[in-house]
């Protein structure tokens, strides 16, 4: 599921990055929903619902990892840079690059909960965008997924990520 994770959530930031009147709208809804439980904007939520496969919807009320990726990402979208294509420029270089010191990256890899690690998410990805640090939201949305699963596996390919940029300073 994870490469079509990476594959919607790439579909769903391109269609946001376009002029289109209802692509405005659902970015605007985004920003405003930054660090917020997905569901609490019924229109948003009706709009992402009809855009992800079945497969990734959670069974009656409860939210299903999937769901929590890429919502969590697209709201990072909607405050942060804009996107590399490069799936290369992961989240976790990008703060090696815009110089944030790999504590932070030590908070989001022991964060308890997905919604701890989304609060720590948003001052990370606006720090990100001050410096005008692009990277891969698809890759993002991707390690959101996987954390939920396996923090620890993640937490070893972020802090990777991180030393590859600085290895290469």
């Amino acid at each position: 599921m994870s490469s079509g994770i990476y594959a919607i959530t790439g579909q769903l930031i391109s269609f946001l990055e376009t002029e289109a009147p209802e692509a405005k709208n659902i970015k605007a809804r985004l920003r405003r929903s930054v660090g917020k439980e997905p569901g609490e904007d019924a229109e948003l939520w009706g709009w992402l619902m009809s855009k992800l496969p079945e497969e990734f919807w959670g069974k009656g009320g409860k939210i299903s990892y999937a769901e929590y990726a890429v919502y969590i990402t697209l709201t990072a979208f909607a405050i942060g840079p804009a996107p590399s294509k490069d799936k290369d420029i992961t989240f976790a270089r990008a703060m090696a690059i815009a110089g944030i010191d790999r504590l932070r990256l030590g908070k989001m890899e022991t964060a308890s909960n997905i919604k701890m690690l989304q609060a720590e998410l948003k001052g990370l990805v606006m720090f990100i965008a001050s410096k005008g640090c692009p990277f891969n939201y698809g890759a993002l949305a991707e390690d959101l997924y996987s954390w939920q699963f396996d923090k620890i596996a993640t937490a070893r390919k972020w802090e990777r990520e991180y030393a590859r940029k600085e290895n290469t300073k």
